[in-house]
């Protein structure tokens, strides 16, 4: 049989994915260890779980922030190499990188769907509660960015009055996967990469 030709775009090629899913399986299988240690270690109470739980569902979200900018990035250097426009002056097109990021977030986020609550796009959340768990020791304090999306999603939220059982990490993966499950939210991000081209492997402006 004769072998198919693919005319795509090399960087449509997801190459990222399998390590994604390679790094959230061993988190899961982490998390599960912690509930064994839960069920067998009498000191090792539902406050420990849900303590250790929380930050390995954050490095999690890192994970797959990660992903979600290496796909737009993979994503935009198909669009310049299909256009043979070379990358400094796509991005002096849009006066800077300020404006390539709003570039982005205007036309890469509004595609990922909303979440159940309060009009919070589900690729925006990802990104969001990696931005938490990443910054929110920080001196400074999060990004406004970051805390519009955490107070829309709970009106009450106080950066500065942190309780575990009602950390955002929590509160968000519950939102997007009911289950708790980090594979399901893997394969929703990775199908809103496959929205960003079209069926022969181009990206889609």
């Amino acid at each position: 049989m004769d072998k198919i030709a693919f005319s795509g775009n090399v960087m449509y090629m997801d190459f990222r994915y399998n390590y994604l899913c390679d790094t959230v399986r061993a988190l899961e299988n982490l998390i599960s260890s912690f509930k064994k240690k839960n069920e067998e270690i009498d000191y090792y109470d539902g406050l420990f779980l849900l303590e250790d739980s929380e930050q390995t569902y954050g490095l999690a979200f890192i994970a797959m922030q990660n992903y979600i900018y290496g796909s737009i990035y993979d994503h935009l250097n198909a669009l310049i190499s299909e256009s043979n426009v070379s990358e400094d002056l796509f991005e002096k097109s849009f006066q800077g990188r300020q404006k390539l990021k709003q570039l982005i977030w205007k036309n890469y986020i509004p595609k990922s769907g909303n979440t159940e609550k309060n009009d919070v796009k589900y690729i925006e959340l990802v990104i969001c509660l990696a931005n938490y768990y990443k910054h929110r020791d920080e001196v400074n304090g999060l990004d406004k960015s970051t805390l519009k999306i955490l107070t829309k999603l709970d009106k009450n939220f106080n950066e500065n009055n942190f309780k575990l059982d009602d950390s955002p990490i929590i509160n968000g993966i519950e939102l997007i996967s009911k289950n708790w499950d980090l594979m399901e939210i893997v394969e929703n991000i990775k199908s809103w990469r496959e929205k960003l081209w079209d069926s022969n492997g181009h990206p889609i402006p």
